[in-house]
């Protein structure tokens, strides 16, 4: 880590966690990752990014986005580059594929497509042990994709995504052999992340001897004191200039220190 210690690994809050709040359940930390995302999305600061790429795996449509996703650079799709769907309709993940074929058509080698089938694809019939195969052989079939919710959905029923995209940094954390996300060394937002796992703990139904959503008193209600203090954490994280975020997350993320 850097001698100024503008990052830190967010990892160092799962144990003050247990220090400050006396948590005795270790139900939490699978979760603390995607929920130190969260809290940095509510937040709505810049934080600083570094390119990162990956393969989703495309079922049923659509596919689930990393949790350290921030933005989308570039997508590949069946080894093509996928374009963003500007207007969506009723049609939209509609799109023949095999397996969605008619199974009447699998006992008559002698059916013709039906015109309609064919606004998006091109077929070509094979018969193969009997069997009538339909193949989309249409080269200028254009792989089109949207995000909403966490998820990119796309016009392609299964397949392997490559998505290359801007992301929080990372570190592996040794001692949970998990990754966390770096954060700014800053005092406010490191309470702020806590508070967000304690709230999202007693969501999950955890008892708290002190500790209560139900308290009017933000002293004891974690998610009253998280709304008082997010414009002040949000003004405290945006203090660095872009550039030098930019640059210290790139340092920390490609060099060993």
């Amino acid at each position: 880590m850097m001698n100024n210690q503008l990052y830190v690994n967010s990892a160092e809050l799962i144990r003050e966690i247990y220090d400050d709040y006396n948590i005795t359940s270790d139900d939490f930390v699978s979760r603390a990752p995607a929920w130190i995302y969260n809290a940095l999305d509510e937040l709505n600061f810049i934080q600083a990014y570094v390119e990162k790429t990956t393969e989703i795996p495309i079922e049923h449509y659509r596919g689930e986005l990393p949790d350290d996703f921030q933005g989308l650079i570039s997508i590949a799709i069946d080894n093509q580059r996928a374009q963003l769907k500007l207007h969506i309709d009723d049609n939209f993940n509609k799109f023949k594929s095999t397996n969605e074929l008619n199974p009447e058509d699998d006992n008559n080698s002698n059916d013709e497509l039906d015109p309609e089938d064919l606004e998006y694809h091109e077929w070509v019939e094979l018969v193969e042990n009997n069997k009538l195969i339909k193949q989309n052989i249409n080269n200028n079939f254009k792989a089109e994709y949207y995000i909403s919710n966490g998820w990119i959905h796309t016009n392609i029923e299964s397949t392997t995504a490559y998505l290359k995209y801007k992301a929080i940094p990372s570190e592996l954390d040794n001692n949970l052999n998990m990754y966390f996300p770096l954060i700014y060394n800053e005092g406010m937002l490191r309470r702020y992340i806590k508070l967000y796992i304690i709230r999202q703990i007693l969501l999950r139904g955890y008892k708290h001897p002190v500790l209560s959503l139900a308290s009017n008193n933000p002293i004891v209600n974690p998610g009253l004191e998280l709304m008082s203090i997010r414009n002040n954490v949000r003004v405290a994280c945006n203090k660095f200039n872009k550039d030098r975020r930019e640059n210290i997350a790139r340092i920390l993320t490609t060099t060993k220190i």
